[in-house]
């Protein structure tokens, strides 16, 4: 099935994960901003889509899943879905956090931590601040470093390009 246009009054609500990061949020509206919805709608769900959408009684919208393997942003009607994978994910993300952590300040990190580091610098972003544990590469030792966005402001930059390249070339896709 291939939507055509569903987009006529330029609003749309668009359904989140809960644990999307905020910088993925701030990414997302700007993006359907940028193709003209004035009017949108973020709401996140914590539960199986299908299941949410009966819940909330929604007619149309987007939806928008980052998972640890998969990521996909779809539409869907009150009879329809259609949806778009991104190749692009959380554990995509943790290995560039953690090969950044490793390559940039020789300091090993566990996947729990990039994790944190990505959600933290989505929340904080140039205010980003936030003391972890890892390994020092050089000395093998356990140590505790606090984390300024200075340290990760690169890092930063290249993940919110990313998702701003996955997500606007999936809003390019004819289906949108």
């Amino acid at each position: 099935f291939f939507f055509r246009s569903p987009w006529q009054v330029q609003k749309a609500t668009i359904f989140l994960p809960t644990g999307i990061s905020p910088l993925e949020r701030s990414i997302v509206r700007k993006v359907f901003q940028r193709v003209g919805f004035s009017r949108i709608n973020l709401r996140r769900y914590a539960t199986a889509f299908r299941g949410f959408l009966a819940k909330q009684n929604e007619e149309k919208g987007v939806f928008v899943y980052m998972g640890q393997a998969t990521s996909e942003i779809g539409i869907f009607s009150s009879s329809h879905q259609q949806s778009l994978r991104m190749p692009f994910s959380l554990k995509e993300i943790q290995e560039q956090v953690a090969s950044y952590f490793r390559e940039k300040h020789f300091f090993e990190i566990s996947q729990e931590v990039c994790f944190q580091i990505y959600q933290e610098m989505g929340k904080q972003q140039e205010k980003f601040s936030l003391v972890v544990r890892g390994r020092n590469t050089r000395t093998s030792e356990i140590e505790t470093k606090s984390i300024a966005f200075s340290h990760v402001e690169t890092l930063f930059m290249a993940l919110k390009k990313k998702v701003m390249q996955e997500v606007t070339s999936i809003m390019n896709d004819p289906l949108f």
